[in-house]
């Protein structure tokens, strides 16, 4: 097999490239992250909506979060009460 060989300029150029080039968003959030982030939407589905935490599970299940029953009503357990309205 022969070696290949590529000109210095060449090189150069891509490598100045590949240290200018922009950092990209992750693809993944990490669980805790992505449980923080929804944790307004889990708020309001309980409050407003009147949904129980075994139907949050199934929706989050759904659309391919993976939690489990304790770790919703956790959740829910350390939300702030709702204000009283009068």
């Amino acid at each position: 097999m022969k070696a290949k060989i590529y000109p210095t300029e060449k090189v150069s150029e891509v490598a100045k490239a590949l240290s200018e080039a922009p950092v990209l968003p992750p693809k993944y959030v990490a669980h805790e992250e992505a449980i923080s982030l929804l944790k307004k939407h889990i708020k309001e589905l309980h409050e407003k909506k009147h949904y129980d935490a075994r139907d949050i599970v199934k929706i989050l299940k759904e659309n391919g979060i993976r939690t489990t029953l304790k770790e919703v009503r956790d959740l829910l357990a350390s939300l702030p009460a709702p204000k009283s309205e009068k």
